[in-house]
């Protein structure tokens, strides 16, 4: 995927690719230049390798070859083989429930009024 990273004059950035590896790494890079004891993590979403393996209701649905596929993506993104001196990411994040309006699932998952959410409250 590309991405203006070396390409955008921005001298921590340069040398790295113009994609989202070399944003990855950027974002690592300027981590451990200036702030080397921050956690930093990221994000393995539940559709990012294809299919949303959280709500997809197939009983074929390959959920080894769609995690291999988010694996291959996250490990090029910073979790292994990092130029030297680039360190690797923390953690992984992950949102269950990343719908942030009612279109996906027909309602918020968010209650405004009661702050919480249904997920884990009667509605």
């Amino acid at each position: 995927m590309a991405a203006s990273v070396s390409s955008s004059g921005y001298a921590d950035a340069q040398g790295y690719p113009n994609n989202a590896q070399g944003f990855a790494w950027a974002m690592l890079h300027m981590r451990d230049k200036y702030a080397p004891n921050a956690v930093m993590a990221i994000h393995s979403s539940t559709w990012s390798g294809g299919p949303n393996i959280a709500t997809e209701k197939r009983a074929n649905l390959d959920v080894a070859a769609i995690a291999r596929k988010e694996a291959d993506f996250l490990n090029s993104a910073g979790l292994v083989g990092n130029p030297r001196g680039v360190s690797t990411w923390d953690l992984l994040s992950n949102d269950m429930a990343d719908y942030d309006s009612a279109q996906p699932q027909g309602r918020a998952w968010w209650i405004a009024t009661t702050k919480h959410s249904p997920i884990s409250h009667a509605t």
